[in-house]
């Protein structure tokens, strides 16, 4: 995203998020720690493991206050409900602005301000690709995600927000042209 004459990038390899020049110069504004995790049985093997899950940066948005806000998927177990949004004010420790999502893709403000989100499986990375992605609102103090009613949503990827509060969402994003079922873009309407 555009930010304070340059840019800020979300790198999920390193787990961080990095502040860009207009001239180039690479700067560390923040680095998401891994936490343990443990996958339930089946998941991983027959017997319940405890493993380091990556924070993997996914999307930046920069909120009405002006400061940066991440979203991060949790990488494998990708357990339900251990994603999280971090608020990041440069030259700050990131802080946890919001939890209990699952498998953040994307992230922006609407008109009114609030947060979306687009969750890529509500049963997480490992579960299987019929299990239906979503869209959340995130209340304006981060402490309440309410899922709204979109159906049709699957493995959705980008979400972005029109002046007239139509939201837009890229659905099907690990989806390819010769798939069964192509990517696409959603217009939602009526959200409030």
């Amino acid at each position: 995203v555009a930010y304070h004459g340059g840019w800020v990038v979300a790198d999920a390899a390193a787990n961080s998020l990095l502040q860009v020049s207009s001239s180039g110069k690479i700067h560390l504004l923040a680095r998401f720690p891994a936490v343990s995790e443990t996958a339930p049985a089946g998941v991983l093997g027959p017997n319940p493991v405890t493993v380091k899950a990556q924070a993997v940066p996914t999307s930046i948005a920069v909120g009405p206050d002006g400061a940066l806000y991440v979203g991060l998927l949790r990488g494998v177990p990708s357990v339900p409900g251990t994603a999280y949004i971090y608020r990041v004010v440069p030259g700050h420790q990131p802080k946890i602005w919001a939890h209990g999502l699952t498998a953040v893709t994307a992230i922006a403000f609407d008109r009114h301000g609030r947060l979306l989100a687009t969750e890529y499986s509500t049963g997480g990375l490992l579960s299987p690709p019929t299990t239906p992605g979503a869209l959340v609102r995130i209340s304006h103090n981060g402490h309440t995600v309410t899922a709204l009613p979109v159906k049709g949503l699957f493995q959705p990827t980008g979400v972005a927000t029109g002046r007239d509060g139509s939201v837009y969402v890229s659905n099907y994003g690990g989806s390819t042209a010769k798939a069964t079922h192509p990517g696409e873009i959603l217009k939602i309407s009526g959200l409030g």
